[in-house]
């Protein structure tokens, strides 16, 4: 197995509509002490350069399919670590990794942990409700401007219970499945360990953002 690092690594998991592009552009990436590494999203490649790219593929990898972690771990030495100016903890951030169901909760948790060894991390939550509240209108305007956006289709309007059933269907692999947050937070604090999870309300950035 990858040697484990040393250095501590900070890793946002989520929650997503918890001011996450707020955090990852207007805080991360301007903080002083911290080396940003960027929100891997695919094709639209907004990590940090091609090298964090390669390493966040790979974490992300299916659970059926078997990850290859020593060259993710050779690449985040040597271009990562190796790279970091003094006095800067590396940051990534991804919301996705809070979604889905358990084999793939505990699958990224377990890569991210042979890649980066030590990290903290960062969960941010919401109430319930006002998530299910914010995501359902996300949604909504997406299929307003064409977005495809499951389940509907672009141009469409879709009524809230419509779309809450139709995301209670499919428990894990929908918008939805990010409420089962705590089962999620016991994966990474089984990982990394309970003393490494930092979590914090998204009420309290909205109420007070120097507190929080």
């Amino acid at each position: 197995p990858p040697k484990a690092i040393k250095h501590s690594t900070l890793l946002h998991v989520g929650l997503p509509n918890t001011a996450t592009s707020m955090l990852q552009t207007a805080l991360f990436p301007k903080h002083s002490q911290i080396e940003y590494l960027g929100k891997y999203i695919g094709r639209k490649r907004r990590c940090r350069d091609a090298a964090v790219e390669f390493i966040m593929r790979g974490i992300l990898t299916p659970p059926s399919k078997q990850v290859d972690l020593p060259p993710l771990n050779e690449v985040f030495e040597r271009d990562v670590l190796g790279s970091l100016q003094p006095g800067k903890v590396p940051l990534w951030s991804s919301e996705d990794l809070t979604g889905g169901g358990p084999r793939n909760r505990k699958a990224r948790a377990n890569n991210l942990r042979a890649v980066f060894g030590n990290c903290k991390i960062i969960v941010v939550i919401r109430h319930p409700l006002a998530f299910v509240r914010s995501m359902y209108f996300q949604r909504l305007k997406a299929a307003q401007i064409d977005q495809k956006t499951w389940p509907s289709k672009p141009g469409s309007f879709f009524e809230p219970e419509w779309w809450v059933q139709k995301n209670w269907e499919r428990p894990h692999k929908a918008d939805l499945s990010y409420l089962a947050y705590a089962d999620a937070i016991e994966i990474f604090a089984k990982a990394f360990g309970e003393d490494s999870i930092g979590i914090f309300l998204f009420e309290e950035l909205v109420e007070n953002q120097s507190r929080f």
